[in-house]
């Protein structure tokens, strides 16, 4: 499960915000992934005024695994990092940036996320008759 971890992260929490109404139903969504350890969820809408918003969520996954593909020497215990991932979120009224914010998690809590995660998609579809 934590090969998809980033679109799970950023797809569950655009759908907690569509729900709670804070992206409207007429909103473009645009998904952007750069290899494996990236990925980008873009939101845009037009309010009834004409003001333009966006919102930019972007996960990202640092550490050992990716610094192993590009440089032979990280195998060497110096170079020993930790793994991480970061969610940006990013919030734009036309075109000006009106809020960041970026949450980090070390790799030894993605497995309590996830499993949050799952614990949450079984109480939104509960099993009937079972």
């Amino acid at each position: 499960m934590k090969e998809n971890f980033l679109e799970k992260w950023i797809l569950d929490l655009v759908k907690s915000e569509f729900e709670y109404g804070n992206i409207p139903r007429r909103a473009t969504y645009k998904l952007k992934e750069r290899m494996d350890n990236f990925i980008e969820v873009t939101i845009e809408w037009t309010d009834a005024q004409e003001n333009g918003f966006k919102i930019v969520y972007s996960a990202r996954s640092y550490g050992k695994h990716a610094v192993d593909e590009r440089f032979p020497m990280a195998n060497d215990p110096v170079f020993e990092l930790e793994n991480y991932y970061t969610l940006e979120i990013h919030t734009y009224i036309n075109d000006i940036k009106r809020n960041y914010s970026c949450r980090r998690i070390a790799n030894y809590d993605v497995d309590k996320v996830v499993d949050e995660l799952g614990s949450l998609e079984g109480m939104e579809n509960p099993k009937v008759g079972g």
